[in-house]
């Protein structure tokens, strides 16, 4: 493993920055291998990870003094259902919606208000868009300037 990860670190990645060489620094932190503490440096001083995802000084302090819980969080899988059976889509009874209960008549629907008189009742008017103003269209404001040149400030 510490072959292939020191591969990447000397060619086989490209050395432009991308999340892929955060992920390779986390990698190297998380197993931790302090070996490769001098390339996770010299990728950090080429700015080729993102110090947003990972900080040189969290990484240098888990792979200088890492954690016991670190080793025991990562493990080979040789039972795929059992690592899985957990999950709920292994578990449909616990994702199924419950049951609403039913009620014995239907809500009557609430009442409508009712104007007093017809001359009080206004029917609601439709929103109309006014037209858009074009860039090369005169100026609204009556300047006579086009409008990307006046108002449109653009």
């Amino acid at each position: 493993m510490l072959e292939y990860l020191r591969s990447l670190f000397h060619g086989k990645l490209q050395r432009t920055p991308s999340y892929a060489w955060s992920s390779l620094v986390c990698t190297v932190a998380d197993l931790p291998a302090p070996e490769l503490v001098e390339d996770v440096r010299q990728a950090y001083a080429e700015g080729l990870v993102d110090t947003m995802v990972a900080d040189l000084a969290g990484i240098e302090s888990d792979l200088i003094a890492p954690k016991p819980w670190r080793r025991d969080r990562q493990h080979l899988i040789t039972d795929a259902i059992a690592e899985m059976e957990w999950w709920s889509s292994f578990h449909p009874e616990d994702s199924r919606p419950k049951r609403m209960p039913k009620l014995d008549a239907p809500l009557p629907p609430p009442p409508l208000p009712v104007p007093e008189s017809d001359t009080e009742y206004v029917a609601p008017q439709p929103y109309i868009r006014e037209p858009k103003i074009g860039r090369n269209d005169p100026c609204p404001c009556g300047s006579g300037k086009k409008y990307k040149k006046c108002c449109g400030i653009g």
